[in-house]
């Protein structure tokens, strides 16, 4: 398997990570084998996305970086035990904001045929994607330390295997780097394309090299499958740490190992697959909380 060096020419490339062993049983995806596919955003009607996007911003919405934050409606949440619930930016300045009409934040956008992997940011989306059974993760851009925040994302897996997950996507929490430019610890809340989701802490121990603990995983409705966007926030405040997706708060972890550190959004592949994996990232904002 074709994987990147192990030092990184420029420590700021998009870092491609094999998936460390476990310090427990878990399920992790990662370990599994599924057939290849793909699955695209379908466009809605313009008329009923209107009058639904009207209706959410009067229940609730936010504001930052001058643009309004609301979710982006289904037609099928009608139907649907868990609809998408408004999830409001708090009040104030953002600590960093960006709609990705343009790359003028400065993401590292490097790409590379060779190793299979590809980053881009315009038009209102952030695209990454793997081909080649690893992690690819892009850091928020300046290089600064986040302890306690809210975060808010819109993510779809746009591309992935059809079973088992069909791939993984979502972000990275109070990261640091190793010397090789991967990360040395972190917390990592990820999504699959089957609507299932896990919270891992990553964690070097001793001469053994980075290992991974998966402290809480499951499946909920209100995760939205592959090709369909899903509203992610994730709250960070000391120890305790919610992923919400889609205004319903999945799990709450309490862990007090790291308390502040880098974010990076990231896509992950699953290994033995020939479809690969790629997501979208829009509408991604960091207020302090």
């Amino acid at each position: 398997m074709t994987s990147i060096p192990a030092k990184s020419p420029q420590p700021s490339l998009p870092s491609t990570d094999t998936f460390p062993k476990l310090t427990e049983p878990s399920t992790d995806k990662h370990s599994s084998k599924s057939a290849s596919a793909s699955s695209r955003t379908k466009k809605r009607p313009m008329v009923v996305l209107g009058v639904v996007l009207a209706l959410l911003v009067l229940l609730g919405g936010g504001s930052f970086a001058g643009y309004t934050y609301v979710l982006k409606p289904q037609l099928e949440e009608a139907n649907s035990p868990f609809p998408v619930k408004p999830v409001p930016t708090p009040a104030g300045e953002p600590l960093f904001a960006d709609a990705f009409q343009n790359n003028d934040k400065g993401w590292d956008v490097t790409s590379d045929p060779v190793h299979k992997f590809s980053a881009s940011a315009g038009n209102g989306y952030l695209t990454l994607e793997h081909d080649d059974g690893k992690v690819m993760w892009v850091m928020v851009p300046g290089s600064k330390q986040y302890g306690d925040f809210k975060l808010f994302v819109d993510a779809t897996l746009t591309k992935g295997a059809s079973e088992k997950g069909g791939g993984g996507y979502g972000v990275f929490i109070r990261s640091t780097a190793s010397p090789n430019s991967d990360l040395a610890q972190s917390y990592r809340f990820e999504l699959y394309g089957d609507g299932t989701y896990q919270i891992f802490k990553h964690h070097t121990a001793d001469k053994t090299g980075q290992t991974m603990t998966m402290l809480k995983g499951g499946s909920h409705g209100a995760i939205r499958p592959m090709g369909k966007m899903n509203h992610i926030v994730i709250a960070a405040k000391g120890s305790s740490m919610s992923l919400i997706v889609n205004g319903y708060t999945l799990a709450t972890i309490d862990d007090s190992s790291y308390k502040s550190g880098s974010i990076a959004l990231f896509v992950s592949d699953l290994p033995d697959t020939s479809s690969g994996a790629q997501a979208q990232f829009s509408n991604f904002s960091l207020f302090p909380l």
